[in-house]
């Protein structure tokens, strides 16, 4: 999975669904721009660019670990540039 604004996961053992978004600011100034308009891609302060892939891949090897280890998942999360949300998980969970 990659970086990206918005990540939803249902832990389904725990009965909880963490929300993880992504409330940097887009990068804005006219360097900027001129960097968007000349190379194109991602906004350099987007999770794509701004999250490396291995600490992501590290922080979901911790939620998908156990229940245990949701705490330091969302910890992970968190240092990674995320803010997150814990929320109890109702209703149909989808498989």
């Amino acid at each position: 999975m990659r970086p990206s604004t918005l990540h939803r996961f249902h832990h389904v053992t725990a009965g909880v669904r963490l929300e993880l978004t992504w409330d940097r600011t887009p990068a804005k100034g006219l360097r900027s721009v001129l960097r968007r308009l000349a190379f194109g891609g991602p906004d350099p302060s987007s999770p794509q660019v701004a999250v490396r892939q291995v600490s992501f891949d590290r922080a979901m090897e911790l939620l998908n670990a156990s229940p245990e280890h949701l705490d330091a998942a969302e910890a992970a999360f968190r240092q990674l540039g995320y803010s997150v949300q814990r929320l109890e998980a109702t209703g149909h969970v989808p498989a």
